[in-house]
């Protein structure tokens, strides 16, 4: 505000002090409802005159405007920082602040499922001799874990919630009692977290042994350990873990056994250990022996009860009363007469359906009732159909807000590892163009925003789909059960693009790839709409939010997101061989963590950049997990004399070690002699391929390859997991050549029976079929320009045809016998045969 010379600008000054009286004055006066709410943002709408006219666009106002919220933000971020600066060492890892806030998340789940009915829970309590045996056992004697035995939605959660409650009452003074449900925060999502959870909380409990973390601790042995202490002084305790064959991944299962076992092992008297189970948990080969021999042994000593409760257990009248008290809670009131009717139609179905209560629950909804409503249709219980309910929610929200906005909510829910938070799915879909293209088809609004009211309304009409989490310091939603996310994914995830873009938004949006700006394109007509840089107002995702403050959700989602869009490039660039983002998961989660995901990824990519990293992590992991500052220095030690036999992801992981090495002064020490194994073993991967294999062809990134069978059939196997994907089926005689489009779109095929396929591979479907020659194919070729296929025959032909309609080019005869051998130049240019 300086004029040439120096001297102050004394109209700007005067300007800005009556810019400063006024807000300050609006400020100060919320009764004036000066505040105007557009485009969810709050814009200050001050009146002030010169000259005795309104003057809005002033561009020394919009300057002031401009930098008093840029003031205030500054002002509010500098003190979230100053504020993550003082609790940061006691609010993140490990902290006590994340450990109570666990416990309070779970506990709060208790009493929400404690206040439901549990039908046929009273007729359990009173009349189930295996229950009343194991209780007696429990006050006097050793005896093992009741187990409660249940397919998926059969009620197991509620039942165990239940008996706690009724444990709890029973004991009364002096019990004490740790509850924990299965992936409701991050802690509970494996079991060696849920064991140390555990333990940690048993550690706070009276009369118990302390438990010091700054040592070593074998938690197998201080969870037993306080077992016995707490029997020794008859102190009751309680354990309730709802899940527990669900907690560890399968590529963490052999390292989990300890813990299985002793969770399954005899228990000294006044302790009380519920467990809930699927009930094919011990039949399943993928499970320890041991643990299956343990869990037949409860079995035989009766300690166990299977879900769902049969008809037996559940008078008609309990039926009615409960199914008239859901109606009520919504404000849907119904005749006796018809309430009968409808609670004779449940009953009839109490032992045929294993998902009877979970349907129940989502039948006697408020969000039901108004799909029915919508649909002009009455409430009908008989024959209750899991798919069909599911589809009458799903189509009330196709119906009211169209399949295409559905589509792409529904697949970013589905594609999350576990749960997204609200605001990531709002910020995700508002960096979707395709969405204001089909929700604004006309006038564009202002800013770039998916409008929060949108998604409120269809989480209204989702309603018990839809289920809370805690994860990563956040309250984050999903599907409520696993097979309503396959039922999703089957419905709206069916093509291999469409999971390919969701993964890659959700990537994109942890890479902050649009934080900045994203123009509002038209990919159908490649025209940008409008001409501004199409801010979208998103949240930032840093990998850290401070020095070691880590954004716990872009360490647990960038690596599934990128792996699952197909990405390995930029999956090795920011993760992977990424050294900020190894070390950050390394200090704020844990190495072993790391490697399990590693686990994961070798199991679905196969890359060498990935497998040298993998066994590093393998070698260092001892060293690591006592010091994870010494990490830099192991990478530049182990990759230093290999790394120019590997890509670039290897030179730039090496070259940021070293760059973290000189930035903080730590220390490298370098061996005299190469002790240090360089090179992993060669890996051979051979894939069992019981129809045989005649004719291969692999895909551009190496990870999956089709090759041809004995039955005429085209066979996709995932490499790194030697999994049989699909079969592609039509040829009726010997294949004779397959080849991929150079895009990856394409499979194509020649045969003997004179004819060629076409197979879309993002859908999976056949195509096109040509019938061109009248004798068999020998060979085939496809253009690397994806426009035409080449083929060669016995009929002397060589034919050129467009790729995606079958139309001949060129048919040309220049052999003498059969042909049996075709290529393109790279450019396309000339034909050998």
């Amino acid at each position: 505000d300086l004029l040439p010379g120096g001297r102050l600008d004394k109209i700007r000054q005067e300007k800005l002090k009556r810019f400063r009286e006024s807000i300050t004055n609006t400020l100060s006066n919320n009764d004036n409802n000066d505040f105007k709410i557009e485009d969810n943002r709050i814009i200050l709408n001050i009146l002030w005159k010169d000259n005795g006219e309104f003057r809005f666009d002033d561009s020394d106002y919009q300057r002031y405007l401009r930098t008093l919220n840029a003031s205030i933000f500054l002002r509010i971020k500098s003190l979230n920082q100053h504020l993550n600066n003082l609790s940061i060492l006691n609010h993140f890892k490990n902290s006590e602040q994340i450990f109570y806030n666990e416990i309070l998340i779970h506990l709060k789940y208790y009493f929400k499922y404690s206040s439901y009915t549990c039908l046929g829970f009273n007729y359990f309590i009173e009349n189930n001799t295996s229950f009343k045996q194991w209780l007696s056992l429990a006050n006097t004697t050793e005896h093992y874990p009741f187990m409660i035995f249940g397919s998926r939605a059969s009620g197991k959660t509620l039942l165990c919630t239940k008996i706690i409650q009724y444990l709890l009452n029973l004991l009364e003074k002096n019990v004490q009692c740790i509850i924990r449900y299965f992936n409701l925060t991050s802690k509970s999502r494996n079991i060696v977290e849920i064991f140390s959870s555990i333990c940690t909380q048993m550690g706070l409990l009276e009369h118990v042994p302390i438990l010091n973390p700054e040592q070593q601790i074998n938690y197998i042995e201080y969870y037993q350990s306080v077992l016995k202490c707490l029997s020794k002084i008859q102190k009751p305790f309680i354990l309730m873990i709802d899940g527990i064959e669900e907690i560890t991944p399968t590529s963490q299962h052999i390292s989990s056994i300890g813990f299985y076992q002793a969770l399954l092992q005899l228990l000294p008297p006044k302790v009380y250990v519920i467990l809930s189970v699927s009930r094919s948990v011990h039949l399943s080969s993928s499970y320890d022996i041991q643990i299956r021999e343990m869990i037949e042994r409860i079995e035989k000593e009766n300690c166990l009860i299977e879900l769902p409760f049969l008809s037996e257990s559940i008078t008609n009248q309990d039926l009615t009363t409960y199914i008239k008290t859901e109606l009520n809670s919504i404000q849907q009131n119904i005749n006796d007469s018809a309430l009968q009717a409808l609670s004779k139609c449940i009953y009839q179905q109490l032992d045929k359906q294993s998902y009877i209560y979970y349907l129940l629950r989502l039948i006697l909804n408020e969000s039901y009732f108004s799909c029915l409503s919508q649909q002009k249709k009455q409430l009908n219980l008989t024959n209750l159909n899991i798919d069909e309910i599911l589809n009458a929610y799903i189509d009330h929200c196709e119906q009211k807000f169209g399949r295409k906005i559905c589509s792409f909510i529904f697949n970013y829910i589905s594609s999350s590892q576990s749960a997204i938070a609200e605001i990531e799915l709002l910020d995700i879909l508002s960096c979707n163009n395709e969405f204001f293209l089909e929700y604004f088809p006309k006038d564009l609004p202002k800013h770039l925003r998916f409008p929060p009211s949108l998604w409120i309304a269809i989480k209204y009409i989702l309603g018990p789909l839809l289920s809370e989490r805690y994860f990563d310091l956040k309250v984050v939603i999903c599907w409520s059960h696993s097979f309503i996310r396959r039922h999703m994914k089957q419905k709206y995830l069916k093509r291999v693009e469409d999971i390919r873009i969701a993964h890659r938004d959700i990537a994109n949006y942890f890479l902050e790839a649009f934080i900045e700006s994203k123009p509002l394109v038209d990919m159908n007509r490649n025209v940008q709409i409008r001409g501004d840089s199409g801010r979208r107002f998103i949240l930032q995702q840093p990998l850290l939010y401070s020095e070691i403050a880590y954004n716990y959700r872009r360490l647990g989602e960038l690596w599934y997101q990128l792996m699952h869009s197909g990405d390995i490039d930029r999956l090795k660039e920011y993760t992977l061989c990424c050294f900020e983002y190894l070390l950050s998961k390394i200090h704020g989660l844990s190495i072993e963590q790391l490697l399990w995901e590693f686990e994961i990824i070798c199991s679905n990519i196969l890359d060498a950049d990935v497998l040298l990293v993998q066994a590093t992590l393998k070698n260092i992991v001892n060293i690591i997990s006592n010091n994870p500052m010494l990490f830099a220095g192991e990478i530049i030690l182990r990759l230093k004399n290999i790394k120019n036999r590997y890509s670039e992801h290897i030179e730039s992981l090496y070259g940021q070690a070293y760059e973290w090495c000189e930035s903080c002064g730590a220390s490298v020490f370098v061996p005299l002699s190469s002790w240090l194994s360089t090179i992993p073993p060669m890996i051979i991967t051979i894939l069992p391929c019981i129809d045989g294999a005649f004719k291969i062809a692999p895909t551009t990134f190496n990870q999956h390859v089709f090759c041809t069978t004995r039955q005429n059939e085209i066979a996709m196997y995932h490499i790194p997991s030697k999994k049989l994907v699909k079969k592609f089926t039509g040829h009726k005689e010997l294949i004779t050549s397959i080849r991929l489009t150079y895009n990856s779109k394409f499979l194509v095929s020649a045969s003997t029976d004179r004819t060629i396929k076409l197979f879309n591979l993002n859908s999976g479907d056949l195509e096109n079929t040509y019938n061109i020659h009248q004798d068999n194919i020998l060979c085939m070729t496809v253009s690397h320009n994806n426009e035409q296929i080449v083929t060669g025959s016995r009929d002397r032909l060589i034919v050129v045809i467009r790729l995606e309609t079958g139309e001949i080019e060129y048919s040309i005869e220049q052999h003498t016998d059969a042909v049996t051998a075709i290529a393109l130049t790279q450019d396309d240019s000339m034909l050998i045969s």
